[in-house]
């Protein structure tokens, strides 16, 4: 191999290696953003993930007023939920309602919510195991959104409830069908 030859052969693996170096370090810096974390954003025991458009950390312009669409559900081991506006992180949960006609306990949770406004249907499941509500038809049960405590999994600390634009509790009643 020549001079010159050799001083190509080196130059093209020089390229090549700092090609190799900018593409690790864009994808650490995509992750570090958070540019990923809708995809892998569950918490343990539900499997459903979400997508939201656009986030307000993707986009501090953007003002959101907490609200959900949520209609009458067949009966099933999931609510659907049509949309959601979030304007904290945080969890879809469902309440039961009690014979008071307010909120009681959770029977049910989403995965983790970034901020944002998620315009396709949220699939939130009742829990399973030991803590399996008695979902029959007439039921009437709440969704509510709770702010996420700092872990990203909904657990006994994530206790805040959102408020509407108006600073009320934020509880969409709907019923078993």
């Amino acid at each position: 191999m020549t001079f010159e030859e050799e001083k190509n052969h080196h130059a093209f693996f020089l390229a090549v290696g700092i090609l190799l170096v900018l593409s690790a370090l864009a994808l650490v810096v995509f992750f570090k953003k958070g540019y990923f974390s809708s995809i892998w954003s569950t918490s343990p025991g539900n499997t459903n993930q979400v997508e939201t458009v656009p986030s307000v950390s993707q986009n501090p312009t953007i003002k959101l007023d907490n609200s959900i669409v949520v209609r009458d559900q067949p009966t099933a081991l999931t609510v659907t939920v049509d949309s959601v506006q979030i304007k904290a992180p945080g969890f879809l949960v469902i309440r039961r309602m009690g014979k008071d006609g307010t909120p009681k306990f959770v029977v049910g949770s989403s995965g983790y919510l970034a901020a944002g406004s998620y315009k396709k249907s949220i699939k939130v499941p009742f829990f399973t195991g030991t803590n399996k509500p008695n979902v029959v038809a007439g039921d009437s049960f709440f969704m509510m959104i709770v702010e996420d405590s700092g872990n990203m999994k909904y657990d006994e600390a994530d206790k805040d409830p959102a408020l509407d634009a108006s600073g009320k509790l934020l509880a969409v009643k709907f019923t078993i069908l």
